[in-house]
């Protein structure tokens, strides 16, 4: 999420297209979130969630390499993106040409779902989404998210078991959340006397 800067939506999805295309041939998964997803009309970034593909040993062994570190290199060189601001396994953030920040969040495969539907947003719908109806959010209540997965919480509010089954994006808001909402259609407004 950004809070300097904005600019039309439309110069904004042209460029996290051209950035999505140059990354996804080293990725499982690849889509474009936050509020490109959302087609807001101004946009202050660029936000990317990908499950990279690691590089392979002559023998087709995983080597552990993500292909996506390689990716990014050849971006770098041809000025697509700067030098990382942030570079951690899990978050990458670049300054781009036109003015704005790229965001790469990496997740396992089995964390997909969850961070999907948190990563589009906006800030207020994802606080909701992890927040219990009880306590004035869209979460069914007994669940906690934690780590891109739902568990069934103890008496201490901590994960316990194993976690609780989330097929896809649309599964999650659908089973967890109360129903699945169009991205562009994602608000949410706390209030302390609304509970579920």
């Amino acid at each position: 999420m950004s809070e300097g800067i904005k600019l039309p939506f439309k110069i904004v999805a042209t460029n996290a297209k051209r950035i999505a295309d140059a990354l996804v041939s080293s990725c499982h998964s690849l889509v474009i979130v936050g509020s490109v997803r959302r087609c807001t009309q101004q946009c202050g970034d660029i936000e990317l969630l990908a499950v990279t593909k690691k590089g392979a040993d002559l023998f087709g062994n995983e080597n552990g390499w993500p292909l996506i570190d390689d990716a990014i290199e050849v971006m770098i060189g041809s000025k697509m993106i700067s030098k990382a601001i942030k570079d951690g396994p899990r978050q990458k953030q670049f300054e781009l040409p036109i003015a704005i920040k790229l965001d790469l969040f990496i997740v396992p495969e089995d964390e997909w779902a969850v961070a999907l539907a948190l990563r589009t947003g906006p800030k207020e719908y994802s606080r909701a989404l992890v927040t219990e109806r009880n306590r004035g959010g869209l979460l069914k209540n007994g669940c906690v998210v934690r780590h891109g997965k739902v568990w069934r919480k103890n008496i201490d509010g901590d994960p316990t078991g194993e976690p609780l089954p989330v097929e896809s994006e649309v599964d999650f808001l659908d089973r967890y959340c109360g129903g699945y909402v169009l991205p562009g259609h994602r608000r949410f407004e706390f209030n302390p006397n609304k509970r579920g």
